[in-house]
């Protein structure tokens, strides 16, 4: 009898890692426990997986409501065998006592209402001494240029008495600032304050990611504290073409002008005139063409640009000569 029965519990023994290795239809990835300070923000980032072989809208909640938790979204839709990624913020009051929260982050199935995933983490609160960096908050993330951004900074001050610091903020691309402000001020006991920058971005701002660092010093210049966003500038390509033809007795002129209104340099482009065939014996260019031909009873002529920057125009000028009406 023990001998049958040993072979049959390796068996099962076996079988455990694929019994438990079965997918869920939806989880939900985030960790255990999260650190969080009285009076200053936390961004919490939340990944949810989609197992299943059709898209699912699922919706979300946390448990018990609490007033200084915010979700960035309280539904997503997640495609097959997909994730997505929300953001859930904490900001705790300063008069938040310190301790440890559970709280459950809830997701609900809008295909399947029986599928429902509880996930419980911990916020473990605590609160910082003196002045500090509560948070930065960038009313954009992505900008064209000509937009203006506002960058706002909270400071708090948990000394019993009036404390003066100065706020440097530095907004940086690739190793050049791009604009640096500091503000000092004093601030009152017990209490946070927001200060608020506004960084207007040039006509032709150049595109891609920025850093805006924010450093809190002291009335000896000490770092009190750092705290470091970024936000992206879209590439904006817009070719401008303005022609201008001024008629004359004997001849007419026209002006081609191609401006780049974008931020970024066009490159290797073609500006290509059409016009009668006839007129090909009476063309004079100020600027050489590429190419001229003639294809299917039309003068064809081509300027190749090798690159044009931001803001600059090129300007191509060709005489052809008319001529006049005999009675």
């Amino acid at each position: 009898m023990k001998k049958s029965v040993i072979p049959f519990l390796f068996f099962l023994l076996l079988l455990l890692p694929f019994v438990y290795s079965v997918e869920q239809p939806l989880e939900v990835v985030m960790k255990k426990t999260y650190e969080v300070y009285a009076g200053e923000i936390t961004s919490i980032n939340v990944t949810l997986i989609n197992n299943q072989d059709f898209e699912d809208r699922v919706y979300i909640s946390v448990w018990p409501p609490i007033f200084f938790l915010e979700l960035e979204k309280y539904s997503v839709k997640i495609p097959p065998h997909g994730r997505k990624s929300i953001i859930l913020r904490v900001l705790p009051p300063i008069t938040t006592k310190i301790e440890t929260k559970e709280v459950k982050f809830n997701v609900f199935s809008e295909r399947n209402p029986n599928i429902v995933v509880s996930k419980s983490f911990f916020l473990d609160i605590k609160k910082r001494s003196g002045v500090f960096l509560s948070s930065i908050y960038l009313d954009r993330e992505v900008l064209a240029p000509g937009d203006v951004l506002h960058i706002n900074v909270v400071v708090t001050n948990l000394n019993p008495n009036e404390t003066k610091v100065s706020v440097l903020l530095q907004i940086e691309k690739d190793g050049k600032n791009f604009m640096v402000k500091e503000i000092s001020k004093v601030f009152q006991p017990k209490t946070s304050e927001t200060i608020t920058f506004t960084y207007p971005l040039e006509r032709y701002q150049s595109p891609g990611e920025y850093f805006v660092r924010v450093t809190l010093l002291d009335e000896l210049r000490r770092t009190l504290g750092e705290v470091k966003e970024s936000f992206t500038v879209r590439r904006i390509f817009k070719p401008v073409k303005e022609k201008k033809i001024e008629y004359g007795f004997l001849q007419h002129i026209v002006t081609i002008m191609i401006r780049n209104d974008g931020n970024e340099p066009l490159r290797n482009f073609t500006i290509v005139e059409y016009a009668p065939m006839f007129l090909k014996e009476f063309f004079y260019p100020d600027t050489p063409p590429e190419k001229a031909e003639v294809v299917e009873n039309k003068f064809i002529v081509r300027w190749r640009i090798s690159e044009l920057s931001p803001g600059e125009t090129y300007v191509t000028v060709s005489y052809t000569h008319l001529t006049l009406p005999t009675n």
